[in-house]
């Protein structure tokens, strides 16, 4: 038989295990505090190949011991805010859940050296998102959703020797991250600094633009840049640049919020282009590139 759940204080009275063996049930739900009678469990725990659809808050508080963690092929979407604070001697963390789509990584993962996080709805991995992890070695991320990855998702992962990236949705790769992950084939590198933040089908560039009140229509106050566009990259020659009948250029001067942004370019023949309508590209005064912003006419610029 397999268990469908376990009563409250089913462990109040086994103060010291080696490791616990939850794999293959049907177990839906977990009581807090299940695991509050254990003073010390020096192994892992196994909690993979069941129907688990939520974890109370707090519920691993006190294992500091635990070295292992296996949740795979459950069917979590969201893990609660800090559910892994507090294994500071953890090792290994076994994420493959497949439904997955925030990460809950937090603070105080200080002894981890493997994380899968494989097959799962992950969009985006921003700056920042794996800070605190500097003993991880191994990171597998393929087969996510990810269209969108910061140049400095990485930053701070000085022990990484694997990471695993392919069956995603890449537009480009970007120099910055190590040149042993495992990516596409087909990937282009990236030209341009990423900024991404995840969104349910867009990618968020973080500017802002003051309404315009130009003839030819107003700019939208939140530039959001949809996915597809994230792979449009500027790769054209002086001479083409110079082409007055493929390229427009304009400035967008006191209508910026800020002052770092205030040129913009749309090329007819942009690899991005529509029939008949440009491509649009913002130049970064501060990062000293373009940045895609999107088609001509969406943006009421003809």
């Amino acid at each position: 038989n397999k268990l469908e759940s376990l009563p409250a204080g089913i462990f109040n009275k086994v103060s010291v295990l080696r490791s616990l063996h939850l794999s293959n049930n049907k177990l839906e739900s977990l009581p807090a505090g299940i695991f509050e009678g254990i003073s010390k469990l020096d192994g892992g725990i196994s909690l993979d190949n069941n129907k688990l659809e939520s974890l109370p808050a707090g519920i691993f508080n006190g294992l500091s011991s635990l070295t292992d963690l296996y949740l795979d092929n459950n069917k979590l979407k969201s893990l609660p805010a800090g559910v892994f604070g507090g294994l500071s001697s953890l090792q290994r963390l076994h994420l493959s859940i497949r439904n997955l789509e925030p990460l809950p990584i937090s603070d105080g993962l200080w002894s981890l050296q493997y994380l899968c996080l494989d097959n799962n709805k992950l969009e985006s991995l921003p700056a920042g998102i794996f800070d605190g992890l500097s003993s991880l070695r191994m990171l597998y991320l393929s087969y996510n959703k990810l269209s969108c990855i910061s140049s400095k998702a990485f930053t701070g992962l000085s022990s990484l020797s694997q990471l695993d990236l392919t069956g995603n949705n890449l537009p480009c790769y970007h120099p910055s991250w190590p040149s042993f992950a495992t990516k596409d084939a087909n990937l282009e590198p990236c030209l341009n600094e990423t900024h991404c933040d995840s969104g349910k089908d867009s990618t968020s560039i973080a500017t802002t633009l003051i309404p315009t009140t130009t003839p030819t229509g107003p700019a939208p106050r939140t530039w959001t840049l949809h996915s597809d566009y994230l792979r449009c990259r500027l790769r054209h020659k002086w001479q083409e640049l110079r082409m007055n009948n493929t390229i427009k250029t304009g400035g967008l001067g006191k209508l910026m919020v800020v002052d770092k942004f205030e040129v913009w370019l749309c090329s007819y023949l942009d690899s991005c282009a529509g029939p008949r309508n440009a491509f649009c590209y913002v130049y970064d005064e501060e990062e000293e590139e373009f940045i895609p912003w999107g088609l001509e006419d969406e943006l009421m610029l003809s």
